[in-house]
Formats: C-alpha cells, structure tokens, sequence
C-alpha cells in the first residue's frame, strides 16, 4: 500500500500544537520579561515531547521560529540544539523505529525551514558544534582552536603528563556519559541553571579531563568568544555545509506541501548568521550580544562588532560572496520554480558588508600606512559587491527589495 501524509493520525494532533503554538506567538502577554516567553514556548515543548507523537515539519518550523526569535540569549542556543535533535528524530517516543520510519518516508521534519531557522539561531561563536554527528550528539569544537599557541602547548603538555594514567578511564566516562545523554529529556524544569542543563543534554559540552581542568579553561575562554579567528570561522563554516549535506534540507526535491522557494529559508539563515557576526547584535536589542563583553551602550553606539583583526573581516566579505555565488545558482537551476531570496535573507547581507565598510573606515584612521593598504583594497571590494546588490535592489525581484535600495543609497 502506498503510504500518504494523512494516512498518519498524528498530523491531527500536530495542527492542535501548532494552533497553541501560533497563537502563544500572537499573544500579548501581560509579563514582557525574557523568561516569561521561554516558559510558553517550554510548556509546549514538554507536552509535546512527553506525548509521543510523531512531528510534522509545519510544526518543528513554528517552533524554531520562536527560538529564532527568543529574547532569552542565555537558552536561546541550546534551545535551538535540542529542537533540531526532535526534528532530526521524528518523535519522542522510545519505542517507535518501526512507525517512525514508515513517517520519514512521508514527512521531511527536518526541512528546510527548520534548517534555516535554526542556522540563524545560533550563536556565532558557540564553542558547540553548529552540526550534530552520527550519534545526533552536538560535541564541542576543539580546544586547540580557542587557545592560543602558547597556551595550546602547555595544554597538551599538561594533559598528556596529568591525565596519561587515566586516560583509559577517562574515556569509558565519556562514553557513559554520552550513552545517557542521548536518551529523550524526562523533565523540564524553569530554574535557570536546570534549564541550561537541559537545554543542551544530548550535546557533549566539555570533553576534557577533569582531573587537569585546563581544557575547560579554554572552553570557557571560548564561550566568552576571546578566540574568534579565521581558523574558529572556518570551523563553524564548514560545519553548516556539512549540516545541510547531512540533512538533504537543499537538494531534497520539492513536493505540493513544501514548494522549492521554502529552501531559499536555508540562505536567509546562513545570512542571518553572518550578520550577527559583523553586528555583534541580535535584531537590535540592545541587551544582547553575539559575544557579550561589551557594555550594552557602545553596543548600541558600534558600527560594528569589536574584536576582530583585519583577516577575519577579509574572512567575512568571502563568505559574502560565497553565500551570493551559491544562492544565484540555486535560482538558476530552479529557474522552473520562480524561487527568489527573502527579504531579511538580502537585507542582512547588505548590513554585513555595511559593518565591513565601517570597520575599514575607522581601521584606516586608527592604523598607519603599512595596514592601510589592505584595508582600502579590502573596502573597494566591499564597496563594489555592494552597490551591485543595492542596484539588483531596485531593479530585481520585483520591486520587493526597493525599500532596500531606498534606503542604502
């Protein structure tokens, strides 16, 4: 028999989730603080989770968008890793294999919505993982690439004269440890530190040795964003392509439900992402930030994010371009669908190379002539991508991106 999407009793009760959860959206609600809207949003996560039902993409996509969207920074992250883990699944249930993948045969839950959404969820600098591994563990990256040079060798030295004799237990910890935290989460709790527990269960957070301590230390270093270099961009790059391969979210083919143009949602993600590296800000809230080591007036006051040398921002204008190459081919090979890029997808990555142009501006007047060269090479490039996507503003799409153009010209 030939399976369809509705032969699944569970959509129905995906539609009463989603309603709640489109309707928490809407809402107003009485208490404006952070933590009152992540508690509607774990209220329906928890029954959600705890009911068993199989997830439909609709509602994993309307979920994501609340994180996507959250005020609380400090669970927004883990929030977003462990809604891709249900997606991923399929359901919460134990014992389900059986069911479970007669409905991924139906259902893509982990769709392009979900995908994108969760990209521009993250934070940039999250010394976790962007993609989750075979297991669906989301491990963190190594220490080496947060430490310095120095720092990098007296880790090594100290943790291979610390830590030798107990290596072979050190590891079949780790491997409990993980064993345990792959199971479904049982409860949520809305006490800060519990839900930042919780929120990242399943995720190998720290794989060092608790005996030597200092590969913690860089972990930490790391979370405050101190190491933010082209080798840790790099990481995480790589890491959202090997994301989408592992997914299928961009090259999986369209169907009635989910036309081809929801995948441009992968490329507004993906630009969302780079934004918030060159801002350093969120949606312009000014009590947050992508890194958070600055007061939050000069975050408000700043251009751009601080902190970062001249090649990383060299770095930042290559992915650019990278993220502009690969979206035009997608609308070129999809040419049939009439797919077009969102407006946030556009509009971030003018604000990217806009931070890029105030960055070179004022590295121009802080540095003396040995820089300044690179940095005007690096600004008329700039310049030149982007007056070409103010100008495609005007003139492509049409006339949807012509507040854009209004506004940067």
């Amino acid at each position: 028999k030939l399976l369809k999407y509705t032969d699944f009793e569970d959509t129905d009760v995906c539609s009463v989730f989603l309603a709640a959860a489109e309707r928490a959206v809407d809402a107003d609600l009485h208490d404006t603080r952070a933590v009152s809207e992540r508690r509607v949003f774990l209220s329906l996560l928890t029954m959600i989770s705890y009911s068993g039902v199989l997830y439909t993409s609709d509602l994993m996509a309307q979920l994501m968008e609340m994180v996507k969207y959250s005020t609380h920074a400090s669970s927004r992250d883990s929030d977003a890793q462990r809604l891709l883990r249900y997606a991923v699944r399929g359901s919460s249930a134990a014992q389900d294999d059986l069911y479970r993948s007669l409905w991924l045969k139906v259902e893509m839950v982990a769709d392009s919505r979900v995908l994108g959404r969760y990209i521009g969820a993250r934070e940039p600098w999250s010394p976790i993982r962007v993609c989750f591994d075979e297991r669906g563990l989301f491990k963190s990256y190594p220490p080496l690439v947060h430490a310095s040079a120095k720092k990098t060798s007296a880790i090594e030295a100290d943790a291979t004269s610390g830590s030798g004799s107990t290596t072979m237990e050190e590891e079949q910890r780790q491997q409990s440890e993980r064993q345990g935290m792959s199971t479904e989460i049982t409860s949520h709790t809305s006490e800060g530190g519990e839900e930042m527990v919780e929120g990242v269960r399943g995720a190998v957070v720290a794989e060092a040795s608790e005996a030597s301590g200092v590969k913690d230390v860089a972990l930490q270093e790391a979370s405050h964003g101190e190491q933010r270099t082209v080798e840790a961009l790099d990481l995480r790059w790589d890491d959202i392509h090997r994301l989408i391969e592992r997914t299928r979210a961009l090259t999986s083919p369209p169907t009635e439900r989910h036309p081809q143009q929801e995948k441009m949602e992968i490329f507004t993600g993906i630009a969302v992402y780079l934004r918030t590296i060159a801002t350093g800000r969120r949606y312009c809230s000014g009590e947050e930030e992508a890194g958070g080591e600055y007061p939050a007036e000069s975050r408000e006051r700043a251009l751009f994010a601080v902190g970062y040398e001249l090649d990383v921002w060299a770095r930042l204008f290559e992915l650019v371009q990278e993220v502009r190459h690969d979206m035009e081919k997608f609308i070129t090979d999809n040419a049939a669908h009439h797919v077009e890029p969102e407006f946030e997808c556009w509009e971030a990555l003018l604000i990217t190379l806009r931070c890029i142009l105030d960055f070179c501006v004022v590295r121009t007047q802080e540095k003396g002539k040995e820089e300044r060269a690179a940095v005007e090479e690096l600004f008329e490039k700039t310049m030149k991508l982007r007056n070409e996507l103010v100008e495609e503003s005007r003139t492509r799409f049409g006339g949807r991106m012509r507040i854009l153009w209004l506004q940067e010209a």
